[in-house]
């Protein structure tokens, strides 16, 4: 969920500083960004985790 809202928020600060709506393949990139946040949120859990 909070990927999704991540997803959306910086769809729309990218729509307003454009000033355009964003094509299929912007819209799948800033997903795909949003993908990568959240692993990478995820191993740096696990890795702190792993530290104490």
């Amino acid at each position: 969920m909070k990927q999704k809202h991540f997803a959306e928020e910086l769809q729309k600060d990218f729509e307003k500083k454009l000033g355009r709506l964003l094509t299929a393949d912007e819209r799948a990139l800033i997903q795909w960004i949003a993908e990568r946040q959240a692993k990478d949120g995820d191993a740096q859990s696990e890795v702190l985790e792993a530290e104490s």
